[in-house]
């Protein structure tokens, strides 16, 4: 788990430079919405959705979000405004 969360940020932090133009403030601004973000979703999936649901269907729709969200950053990527 500590390699993954290490590798993700260093895969995210350069991707987030490139998407601000170089901008440090708007880096970090992303930085802390993407933790505040990660903690409030960790909270709410431990103490609400696998408690009432369970795994094996938290892992299910899980798996829909993150399918959902490469596709979202397929689409966005592919713009000719990002690029």
């Amino acid at each position: 788990n500590i390699f993954k969360e290490g590798m993700w940020f260093k895969a995210l932090t350069p991707y987030m430079l490139i998407l601000t133009n170089n901008d440090p403030i708007q880096v970090g601004n992303m930085l802390t919405l993407n933790g505040v973000t990660r903690a409030f979703v960790g909270v709410a999936s431990g103490r609400l959705l696998i408690n009432n649901y369970g795994v094996e269907a938290i892992w299910i729709v899980t798996g829909f979000v993150g399918i959902l969200s490469l596709l979202i950053n397929v689409v966005c990527l592919s713009q000719s405004s990002v690029g």
